[in-house]
């Protein structure tokens, strides 16, 4: 990967804290829900309650578009592909990096 665009993406993950996760319910159906996240270098962390729509559709479909104590269900993102939109670049600018 470009370093350049490497920093790039990680100023953009170092810059914000919330993120929307989407990911597929068993009934087939798509999911995206907001959430907070932390990250570490490209892995993203966020944690949701164990019995939640977004931790059982996980557990249904590991493929997402990213313990603590009793009760929480903590995930790791670790991307394989990268989008990223920028439209300081031009109008619909998008950089697609796999990783």
């Amino acid at each position: 990967m470009d370093p350049a665009l490497r920093e790039e993406i990680l100023s953009v993950l170092k810059g914000a804290s919330d993120m929307t996760i989407a990911t597929i319910r068993p009934d087939g159906y798509p999911q995206a829900t907001a959430v907070s996240y932390v990250s570490d270098g490209l892995t993203m962390y966020f944690g949701c309650a164990a019995e939640s729509q977004k931790a059982q559709n996980i557990a249904y479909n590991d493929k997402v578009s990213l313990g603590g104590k009793k009760g929480l269900f903590l995930v790791q993102v670790t991307p394989e592909v990268v989008s990223l939109l920028d439209y300081r670049k031009g109008f619909g600018h998008t950089d697609l990096v796999k990783l």
